[in-house]
């Protein structure tokens, strides 16, 4: 199923998992990018939003993950893990990451 609603598109996948992009403003708090502090922490380190913990995965014990982790916003952290040189597995780890990244939704 495919379907426009609220300036954002939507799809329901196999097994009724909602995939969305876009401005469904009742669907807003799942977002990355919801502006509201959503810290979290994964194996004793800090990221102030999945998306933080998301783009500094790229760079695994490179410089740049640190860059991403002390980015202000969620959207810097996206600017940021969109410039710098991958590491080189990306491609074959970052679906695995994406399903799995932690969330305070998930609480």
């Amino acid at each position: 199923i495919n379907a426009e609603y609220g300036g954002g598109t939507w799809r329901m996948a196999m097994g009724g998992v909602l995939l969305w992009n876009g401005a469904m403003e009742e669907w807003h708090v799942f977002d990355n990018f919801f502006p509201f502090p959503c810290p979290i922490t994964v194996h004793g380190r800090s990221y102030q939003s999945s998306e933080h913990y998301f783009q500094s995965r790229k760079f695994e014990g490179q410089r740049g993950e640190e860059q991403v982790r002390d980015a202000a916003t969620p959207a810097e952290a996206k600017r940021i893990g969109r410039s710098l040189p991958l590491r080189e597995d990306w491609e074959q780890v970052k679906d695995c990451l994406l399903y799995t990244s932690p969330s305070p939704r998930d609480s």
